[in-house]
């Protein structure tokens, strides 16, 4: 997920999946913070209170060049890869996608 703490539905949709974080053991979850220094976005997550599978998972695009390279105009964004191709590229997430890009194809 690509987010900024300034972000009102980044916020949200951390917020969701702190209370509910995904039961997979076959996902791995990265929040790419966009645009932000380490210091903004670690007072940000001790602020939001946010769980290990949240915090031990950011990580920092402080110069917003991954974000350049997806393409990305707005944010919160979202990217699901499966056995290293992406299978999904956007604004929406939720429990339902997660099990129809673990399926088998």
């Amino acid at each position: 997920m690509f987010w900024a703490s300034w972000c009102h539905y980044c916020r949200a949709k951390l917020k969701e999946i702190n209370s509910s974080p995904p039961r997979e053991e076959d996902i791995s979850t990265f929040f790419i913070s966009i645009g932000e220094k380490e210091s903004v976005v670690s007072r940000f997550a001790e602020r939001m209170n946010f769980n290990p599978y949240i915090t031990d998972n950011i990580l920092l695009d402080t110069k917003g060049v991954l974000a350049r390279k997806f393409g990305i105009i707005g944010i919160p964004f979202f990217v699901f890869l499966k056995e290293g191709r992406i299978v999904y590229e956007g604004y929406d997430f939720n429990e339902d996608l997660i099990k129809q890009f673990l399926q088998d194809e």
